[in-house]
């Protein structure tokens, strides 16, 4: 298994910062601040005991925070080309773009360590590129939303009868409650995984509260306690 693959994702909130805890066939604890947002992640051996990945996160609070206002500082960046060589984000990690043009099958795939291929008929234009890579992102969603949402209706004690997916620019998900339907966000696989199961949740929670009065943050809070830190990572993704 390549050192690189995620298996498993925690969440810590340290001095007020959310980090993203991913559990990697590692041997030693690293520390990343990512452009253009700030979030903050930690790469840590499976086994380490997330009370000492703590404590290494509280001694490496005031990096963090020199380094996020540095971050911040920074002009936003450039429009996406959908060019080859460019970084896009796939579950929250960076992958390094690599489109081909082909006369067959347009698709997606990931390649460890870090690349993100994409094939692409002609004209291979920024707009086919970015067509492909959310028709992939769409088929990831479609992989992955099912079992979030088979895992949490017998929790919840609600029942979802279809999801779909697409882009929009506002939301990361909204709910039909009389159709029992859920729409999310294709973006949402930019995100950290905790992020869309967050999503998925919030939706789900509709279908017992329609309001996002007090009720429904305490069944919220009830059923994921760390909405919080997902909530926080969302506000620094950018819809545009």
């Amino acid at each position: 298994m390549p050192s690189s693959t995620i298996l498993a994702v925690e969440n810590l909130e340290v001095k007020g910062i959310a980090i993203a805890v991913q559990r990697k066939a590692i041997k030693n604890i690293n520390l990343r601040v990512h452009q253009p947002d700030g979030r903050v992640s930690i790469s840590a051996p499976v086994y380490t005991d997330l009370e000492r990945v703590r404590q290494f996160a509280e001694s490496k609070v005031g990096w963090i925070e020199e380094k996020r206002a540095k971050v911040r500082s920074q002009q936003p960046p450039a429009p996406r080309q959908y060019a080859s060589g460019e970084t896009h984000f796939y579950q929250g990690q960076p992958y390094r773009l690599q489109v081909h043009p082909t006369t067959g099958k347009q698709y997606g795939e990931l390649r460890e360590p870090n690349g993100l291929y994409l094939y692409v008929r002609s004209p291979v234009t920024a707009e086919n590129c970015e067509r492909v890579l959310y028709g992939w992102y769409r088929q990831q969603l479609g992989e992955i939303v099912p079992a979030l949402v088979k895992k949490w209706e017998p929790i919840m004690g609600v029942r979802v009868d279809e999801v779909r997916f697409k882009r929009m620019k506002t939301r990361w998900g909204t709910c039909n409650i009389q159709k029992r339907r859920v729409w999310l966000n294709t973006e949402l696989m930019r995100s950290p995984p905790h992020c869309l199961e967050y999503v998925v949740v919030h939706e789900m929670v509709h279908l017992l509260e329609r309001l996002h009065n007090d009720r429904f943050h305490r069944l919220l809070g009830q059923f994921l306690p760390t909405y919080k830190i997902a909530e926080h990572d969302l506000r620094h993704i950018n819809l545009a």
